[in-house]
């Protein structure tokens, strides 16, 4: 009995301060990580956001896209995909949340097991700095799971709209 109370208690001591301070900004929550150089790349949620930094404690910058978000790769296993330009940097794709399944059928040959998104955003690193790019939407067009060609990066550091 003396331990239940004694674990009851410390519970709330630790819970106390979380729950009083209710105006507290939402807490970084740790999706994926990737490595850039020296640099080790986490991308996180916060507030409903996608939200990447430099770890551990590097500035957060948030996303145009929702989360869950994740690095496009061409695996579930697979190291997060990027190329690199000399006026671009390394050039990473980030994912938005996977598209619902039933909008998988109409798409043809992307499966649900890509977990295909319809929003993402390119970052590019160059000299430790992390720059987002513009967000772009298309059907089924980010997959965490499928991995995008060489042009494609390309084209994320060339943009021409």
């Amino acid at each position: 009995m003396m331990k239940r109370a004694f674990a009851i208690i410390v519970v709330a001591l630790i819970a106390a301060p979380a729950l009083a301070d209710g105006n507290a900004p939402p807490r970084f929550q740790l999706l994926t990580t990737a490595k850039s150089g020296a640099l080790q790349l986490q991308l996180g949620e916060k507030a409903g956001r996608c939200t990447i930094r430099n770890a551990p404690s590097g500035p957060e910058q948030t996303l145009e896209i929702g989360a869950p978000c994740g690095f496009v790769r061409r695996s579930e296993t697979a190291a997060a995909q990027s190329h690199s330009y000399s006026a671009a940097g390394s050039v990473f794709v980030i994912a938005g949340p996977p598209a619902p399944d039933a909008q998988y059928t109409a798409q043809g040959s992307v499966k649900p097991a890509f977990l295909c998104a319809n929003e993402g955003q390119p970052v590019f690193v160059k000299n430790d700095a992390i720059r987002l790019g513009k967000p772009k939407q298309r059907a089924l067009g980010f997959c965490h799971r499928l991995g995008f060609d060489e042009k494609d990066f390309y084209g994320f550091a060339h943009p021409i709209d």
